[in-house]
């Protein structure tokens, strides 16, 4: 899976308010396709615009975007009718913002959806096993309120599709893997980089393979720390030098 870059909003977009317990994971996706849309710009809409809208997650053919923290509320899933699988998720008068993630599909013109759908479906599976849920707690906005979102996955045939690739990275997680340490995560210290450009490595290492780069700037979350180096990945993983990465 790709590393996760932490970008939070900081409008009202992000309220700050805690999940009451949390439920499941919501599939969306942005609806535009115009050029240059991927989830920095889509991060950066949600930042700016004064309708209530925003989600934990923006996916595109390259990049993971985190907007809100996973124990937070995200302005993804209201209305003011539900469908029946909102109405059993919601306590209330708390609606289904209050127990559910969200995670934004990119369809700009100029990105491959084709990645864009697998690196959801990495993250999708990523955040099920780490909250210790299951294939049953994964939605489309579809299933919450009836909205055509994502429009891709409203065919029953493409859902399970979906359904089925996320369920095959399940399986696929060791059994005793999850949730010890993952679980933790928004709790877990936050860093930027500070080097132009961050190798990261297999292992907590220099003589280790290296398996991507992260650019100056770029927030990450800081899983462990061994010999000098951050866990910045836990599920590839990836490694950095704790030297070029500053926590805030």
């Amino acid at each position: 899976m790709l590393p996760i870059k932490v970008m939070l909003l900081t409008n009202k977009n992000r309220p700050k308010i805690k999940l009451k317990k949390l439920k499941g994971i919501v599939i969306h996706w942005t609806a535009n396709t115009g050029k240059g849309a991927d989830a920095l710009a889509n991060r950066n809409y949600f930042n700016s615009t004064d309708r209530a809208a925003s989600a934990h997650f923006i996916v595109d053919d390259h990049q993971i975007i985190q907007c809100i923290l996973e124990d937070e509320v995200a302005f993804h899933v209201g209305a003011n009718k539900y469908r029946s699988a909102g109405e059993k998720i919601r306590e209330g008068s708390f609606g289904p913002n209050y127990f559910l993630l969200g995670i934004e599909m990119c369809v700009n013109s100029d990105g491959n959806f084709n990645k864009t759908y697998e690196n959801t479906v990495e993250l999708a599976a990523y955040l099920l096993k780490k909250h210790k849920l299951s294939i049953n707690d994964l939605y489309r906005h579809y299933d919450i309120t009836g909205k055509d979102c994502p429009k891709m996955l409203i065919d029953e045939n493409q859902w399970q599709k979906f359904k089925n690739d996320v369920n095959k990275i399940l399986n696929n997680y060791p059994k005793d893997e999850g949730s010890t340490k993952p679980v933790a995560a928004v709790k877990e210290k936050i860093g930027i980089v500070t080097a132009s450009i961050l190798n990261c490595r297999e292992q907590p290492t220099l003589n280790s393979k290296i398996n991507g780069k992260l650019i100056k700037g770029t927030k990450v979350k800081i899983y462990d720390v061994k010999n000098g180096w951050y866990l910045v990945n836990n599920k590839m993983p990836q490694w950095v030098s704790k030297e070029y990465v500053s926590l805030i």
